[in-house]
């Protein structure tokens, strides 16, 4: 792939063009090397080259304000090139948002080389496996992308894999082979989520691509082990926090809270074998692990018990 320079950049790269006349203020002098069609408000891309821009522009700041203001469980990120990027986010969000998830997305080469000290810094990750190919060639992203996925199943932290999953779908009833492989392989790969995002936005089929999409990682995970994770909470946002997990089934209790905790305890137990029960997640004599604190000023879970399903 050609790199940028002063002279040279791409603009919707995807689709039109190579601009190779830049500074002035108001007009692009472009070549068009593959033919289409572009719409306004499109992306520029520089491979190869270094961007000094600011993490938090003055409108991203005005938004990630307004999601403070109305409660939102998590924002994601876009073009995170560092660790201070994220730093940036969090320090926007402040004591009031400090409970909001920061998902870092992941889509150029510098965010890439720098990955590990993002992953820090993060809730979670967002690959962006068809942004980054715009980046680096395109024999590198499944690399890339394995990478990432791998170092993000290592930490513990939520890996969503996006953007263009299944292309073809916006304007075709069915997606490609190679789509639906794309589909499962991430699926393989242990990510936690798969998102859609111009096949419903701008699609012509968005509900036919959700739903295949579905089918296709509900099918591949019939074929690896799991084990289901149910957790109970009384917090709403963490219920709703907890979906960016693999193989969490989180449970929120409506139940007047036991002021013993050991009660509290008790009843939250009771409440995960019953719901694992009715959801065909354990049977009769299934041996169940419960993790629990012993105490309510411990801040992670520090006592195992081994029960039996009655």
């Amino acid at each position: 792939m050609e790199k940028c320079d002063e002279y040279i950049m791409w603009l919707d790269y995807k689709n039109i063009c190579k601009v190779v006349e830049v500074g002035s203020a108001d007009l692009l002098v472009m070549e068009v090397e593959n033919g289409g069609s572009s719409g306004s408000k499109k992306g520029v891309n520089l491979p190869g080259t270094a961007v000094d821009l600011l993490a938090m522009p003055e409108k991203d700041t005005r938004d990630l304000k307004f999601g403070v203001e109305q409660y939102v469980d998590m924002v994601f990120a876009s073009f995170i090139r560092k660790a201070s990027d994220a730093h940036e986010v969090r320090k926007v969000l402040g004591e009031k948002g400090k409970n909001i998830k920061v998902i870092s997305k992941n889509e150029n080469h510098e965010g890439g080389w720098r990955f590990d000290e993002i992953l820090k810094t993060s809730d979670g990750i967002m690959v962006a496996h068809d942004d980054i190919g715009i980046e680096i060639p395109a024999e590198k992203v499944f690399l890339a992308q394995k990478m990432m996925i791998g170092c993000c199943n290592r930490a513990g932290r939520p890996v969503i894999c996006a953007t263009l999953m299944m292309e073809s779908i916006i304007t075709k009833l069915h997606p490609t082979q190679g789509e639906g492989s794309d589909v499962a392989n991430a699926v393989l790969d242990r990510v936690d989520c798969i998102m859609l995002s111009g096949e419903t936005v701008k699609g012509d089929y968005p509900l036919e691509a959700v739903r295949m999409q579905h089918l296709i990682a509900v099918l591949v995970t019939r074929y690896r082990p799991r084990t289901p994770i149910v957790a109970v909470t009384w917090n709403p946002q963490t219920v709703r926090q907890a979906h960016l997990y693999h193989s969490v089934f989180p449970v929120l209790c409506k139940d007047a809270v036991p002021e013993a905790w050991a009660e509290n305890v008790d009843h939250r137990v009771n409440l995960a074998m019953n719901v694992g029960k009715a959801g065909g997640f354990f049977k009769k004599e299934d041996v169940v692990i419960v993790l629990i604190r012993w105490c309510p000023a411990c801040s992670f879970p520090n006592t195992m018990r081994v029960v039996s399903m009655p």
